[in-house]
């Protein structure tokens, strides 16, 4: 082997560990059921913390919180891994985390998804589909951050109405933002 062969192994394997490395320190994608996010996107507005206890969950409640008297204000369902997957592909969309822009009228939550990890880690998720706005409250309900849904409000809106098929006012919402 010559001198000049033996640089351009030198060279490669070099740039073969210079490569791994850097690998190392870009952000990190995490794949949780088939869904992969990136964490820097989530975590930026959120934090490490609150972002760990929504994606690592052992467990997501959904509550409606009826608009109406024709359905229980206490209707509550246990998110199956299906549909918590889809909960985490839908909030963790880098629209969500993009503006909060400031829209007058009152907040006025229509589902709160309830995100535990155990013990007090506990994070909750308030969506107002006709104010187009999010917000996130820690386990004694302090709202923590608020952002825009923009244009992912109407999965948003149609994920909520496929858990509560028989909310009046959902379908109401989701016929006149469709039209």
């Amino acid at each position: 082997m010559n001198t000049k062969s033996l640089l351009y192994c030198i060279a490669a394997a070099l740039l073969g560990c210079a490569t791994l490395a850097g690998c190392n320190s870009l952000p990190k994608s995490n794949a949780r059921n088939g869904i992969k996010y990136q964490q820097s996107t989530v975590a930026h507005p959120l934090g490490d913390s609150i972002t760990s206890v929504i994606i690592n969950a052992k467990s997501v409640k959904c509550s409606l919180i009826a608009k109406s008297d024709t359905v229980p204000q206490n209707s509550v369902i246990e998110l199956s891994q299906e549909s918590k997957a889809i909960f985490l592909y839908l909030l963790c969309q880098p629209v969500n985390f993009q503006t909060d822009k400031i829209v007058y009228g009152r907040f006025m939550p229509w589902t709160r998804f309830t995100c535990a990890k155990g013990g007090n880690k506990v994070v909750h998720v308030e969506f107002d589909y006709s104010l187009k706005k999010w917000r996130i409250l820690d386990h004694l309900c302090n709202t923590i951050v608020t952002g825009d849904t923009g244009t992912n409000n109407e999965q948003l809106m149609l994920f909520a109405q496929e858990l509560f098929p028989l909310e009046p006012n959902l379908k109401l919402l989701s016929n006149k933002s469709t039209k």
